[in-house]
């Protein structure tokens, strides 16, 4: 994964994912740049969390197990993302030593297939995020 200089299109630094990682699926950043996740296209599924000003290697990851085609950060809470793929969306919590994750659910039956997350931009919302399918 790479970080660019959007002004003068050069690379200002690498991200690495884990060995047995493949492509990137979905990339997010934290609404204060702290963090940026990546997820992979390998066999479990995985959302790897980096610190953008830290080293190359991943900080926490999260196996999500279920294809991941887009990822979200809340805009008002540091700590949390979204990812919607085929058949799931998870809410996931950096803390200090791990990853937790909830899988979301569907009202009467099976969860839909979803290609898209965003959240609410606002504090009195800040644990309302929507997705489409």
């Amino acid at each position: 994964m790479f970080i660019w200089d959007a002004l003068t299109g050069e690379v200002k630094c690498k991200k690495r994912l884990p060995k047995g990682s493949r492509l990137v699926t979905a990339i997010g950043i934290s609404a204060t740049d702290k963090y940026v996740c990546a997820s992979d296209a390998a066999e479990k599924i995985t959302a790897h969390v980096f610190d953008v000003e830290g080293g190359i290697n991943p900080i926490q990851s999260i196996s999500i197990n279920m294809k991941i085609v887009h990822l979200a950060w809340s805009p008002v809470v540091e700590n949390m993302f979204a990812t919607s793929g085929k058949d799931h969306v998870a809410i996931c919590t950096v803390e200090k030593d791990k990853i937790t994750k909830k899988m979301g659910s569907s009202k009467g039956g099976k969860m839909q297939s979803h290609c898209s997350v965003a959240w609410a931009n606002d504090d009195a919302n800040k644990n309302v995020f929507f997705s489409g399918g």
